[in-house]
């Protein structure tokens, strides 16, 4: 029985960083395989919103993963921060640039792809979940009640 949760934990540990190198090379592939060139916005209000896009997604990205270093190995539960708002603000932010970068470059094959994986990073969000319920158990369910999962908890 240890063994096979000490599997799980290290499958729930390593599928998010598998499914983002994933999802960078089916982005990659398929970006290339579509013999188009990339197309850069040519309205200069589109094109600065997305480039505000990716940076603000950038400096969210970098703010949480700071935050999140030594607590992945320590398992200590993080929330300050982004964290005191949103229970997953790495995918918030992460998705913030891919949706830049997509609008930088008007590429409907770009948000295509990242449609398709939605409902893949929701499940591997509530596999998380489940997995922090499990070691922080009701600390973690009263954060889950203060905070959105995704977007910020409005009363």
């Amino acid at each position: 029985m240890l063994y096979r949760m000490h599997a799980i934990d290290m499958t729930i540990e390593l599928l998010p960083r598998i499914m983002w190198l994933l999802m960078g090379a089916i982005l990659f592939i398929a970006h290339f395989a579509s013999n188009t060139l990339p197309v850069v916005a040519d309205n200069i209000i589109v094109l600065i919103a997305g480039v505000l896009l990716v940076l603000i997604g950038g400096a969210f990205s970098l703010w949480s993963f700071i935050l999140l270093a030594g607590p992945m190995i320590s398992k200590k539960l993080v929330v300050t921060g982004p964290y005191q708002y949103v229970r997953h603000p790495m995918y918030l932010s992460l998705y913030t640039v891919l949706l830049g970068i997509g609008v930088v470059f008007f590429s409907t094959l770009w948000f295509t792809i990242m449609l398709i994986f939605i409902p893949v990073w929701h499940l591997i969000c509530l596999a998380e979940e489940w997995h922090l319920s499990r070691i922080h158990n009701t600390t973690y369910r009263e954060y889950k009640r203060l905070s959105g999962m995704y977007f910020p908890k409005i009363l």
